[in-house]
């Protein structure tokens, strides 16, 4: 999160769909937060949120890495 400059509720609002690793991209769409044990999507603080953010190699490869691990819910990267 730090390295790119995700906020927490981007980090948990990221989709598999947001990753576009062959140009090592991820866009950040959404925000997610867990309100009364149930998942609330929204839109990003502001509008100048929205971005997409160009990652590094060995983020891609630990990115590739938690997808192929731990099952994908509700197509989020993080599920816990």
């Amino acid at each position: 999160m730090a390295y790119c400059g995700l906020r927490i509720g981007e980090a948990a609002g990221l989709k598999v769909s947001d990753l576009d690793m062959l140009r090592r991209r991820l866009s950040v769409n959404r925000t997610a937060s867990q309100v009364g044990g149930h998942v609330q999507e929204g839109p990003p603080k502001t509008p100048e949120s929205k971005r997409t953010i160009t990652i590094p190699a060995f983020i891609r490869d630990m990115l590739a890495e938690q997808i192929a691990r731990f099952p994908v819910e509700g197509g989020y990267v993080f599920t816990r």
